[in-house]
C-alpha cells in the first residue's frame, strides 16, 4: 500500500511538473522562446561568473577564455538535459526535428547574447 502511494506521489509530480513547463511556454506568444533564451543565459552567466568565484579560492589566474568556456559547458550541459526532459513529456512531439533545432539554436543565442554582455573589451 505504501509503495502505492509513493509511486501515485512521483508519478503526480512528474506530471505537475510537465504542467508547469507547459503553461510557462505557452503563458503568451513567444514565451517558449523566452524560456530557451533563458536556458542559455542563465546557465551561461552562472559558469562564467561561477568559474571566477571558485578561481581566488583555487589560487589560479583568471582566464577570460576558461570563463567562457565553463559558462557555454555548462549551458550545453543545461541544453542536453532539457533535451532529455523535454523527450519523457507528454507533450513532446518526438517527430518534430525542426522544432528540437529551432530550440537548441534558441538556447545557443541565448549564451552567445551572454557572452556578447559580459566580454571583455
Amino acid at each position: 500500500m505504501a509503495k502505492m502511494d509513493a509511486i501515485s506521489l512521483i508519478d503526480r509530480s512528474v506530471n505537475g511538473f510537465y504542467d508547469l513547463i507547459y503553461k510557462a511556454a505557452s503563458a503568451f506568444p513567444y514565451s517558449n522562446d523566452l524560456m530557451h533564451l533563458g536556458l542559455g543565459a542563465v546557465p551561461f552567466l552562472i559558469g562564467k561568473y561561477g568559474y571566477r568565484k571558485v578561481s581566488k579560492y583555487l589560487y589560479t589566474e583568471k582566464d577570460a577564455l576558461l570563463e567562457d568556456v565553463t559558462g557555454i559547458s555548462l549551458a550545453l550541459l543545461a541544453e542536453c538535459g532539457w533535451l532529455f526532459l523535454e523527450a519523457k513529456s507528454p507533450y513532446n512531439h518526438s517527430g518534430d526535428f525542426i522544432g528540437i533545432a529551432k530550440g537548441v539554436g534558441e538556447t545557443c543565442f541565448g549564451a552567445g547574447a551572454g557572452w556578447l554582455i559580459t566580454r571583455r573589451r
